[in-house]
C-alpha cells in the first residue's frame, strides 16, 4: 500500500517539476539564452536530485525503524554528495549564467524539498491508518 502511496506522491512531484520545467523553458522567449540556460539547468538539478528521494521513501514499509532511518540518512548523505559534485561540474564544465544557475538551484531545491516533505508526511500518516 505504501508503495502505491509513494508512487502517486512520485507522480505528483514530478507532474508539479515538470510544469515548473516547462514554464522555465518558455522562458527562453523572454530571457537571453544563457540567463535562461542557468535558470532552466539550476531547476532541473533540483528536480532530479529531489526526485531520486522517493526510491528511498518507499522503504518506509520496512518493519525496522531503525533500519529505515539508516538507510534514510545514508542516502540524504550520499545525496548532498553527488549534488556538491553535480553542481561543482555544472558551473565549471557548462558556459551558462553562473549567478542564475546558483539562485536557481537554490530557490527551487528548498522549494522541491518542501514538496518532498510534505508528501512523506502524507505518506507516513496514511502509513498509521492501514
Amino acid at each position: 500500500m505504501a508503495r502505491a502511496l509513494v508512487n502517486n506522491y512520485l507522480k505528483k512531484m514530478l507532474t508539479i517539476g515538470g510544469a515548473g520545467l516547462l514554464v522555465l523553458t518558455l522562458s527562453f522567449f523572454f530571457l537571453p539564452t544563457i540567463s535562461s540556460l542557468g535558470i532552466i539547468a539550476g531547476y532541473a538539478l533540483s528536480l532530479i536530485f529531489v526526485a531520486s528521494n522517493f526510491q528511498i521513501v518507499k522503504k518506509i514499509e520496512l518493519k525496522n525503524q531503525n533500519e529505515f532511518l539508516t538507510l534514510f540518512f545514508v542516502s540524504i548523505t550520499l545525496r548532498f554528495i553527488l549534488v556538491l559534485i553535480c553542481f561543482a561540474l555544472v558551473l565549471t564544465l557548462v558556459k551558462i549564467d553562473q549567478i542564475l544557475f546558483t539562485i536557481s538551484f537554490i530557490i527551487s531545491y528548498i522549494f522541491l524539498s518542501v514538496i518532498e516533505i510534505i508528501f512523506i508526511n502524507k505518506v507516513l500518516e496514511n502509513r498509521h491508518e492501514i
